[in-house]
């Protein structure tokens, strides 16, 4: 209770990096470990790609959570 709160001004810009990427990628839906190259690298090279991309398309990504609460909404109303 008499800890001090966090002092924001103390961030780098590694941390700024990472908060836009984070705020970027929720606002259009996707993981945060998305890559905008993965389905390229997985034709390319799919013994070495092939275990990232089963990872990604099974992760849950913002948009199922936003779409599985719009169904429980709907179920519930």
């Amino acid at each position: 209770q008499a800890s001090p709160g966090p002092d924001w001004s103390q961030l780098a810009a590694v941390d700024h990096r990472r908060a836009l990427k984070l705020k970027l990628l929720r606002r259009l839906g996707l993981a945060y470990h998305f890559d905008p190259w993965l389905p390229f690298k997985g034709r390319l090279f799919p013994r070495r790609y092939g275990l990232k991309s089963f990872t990604y398309r099974k992760s849950i990504k913002p948009r199922d959570v936003a779409e599985a609460r719009a169904r429980l909404e709907r179920s519930l109303a």
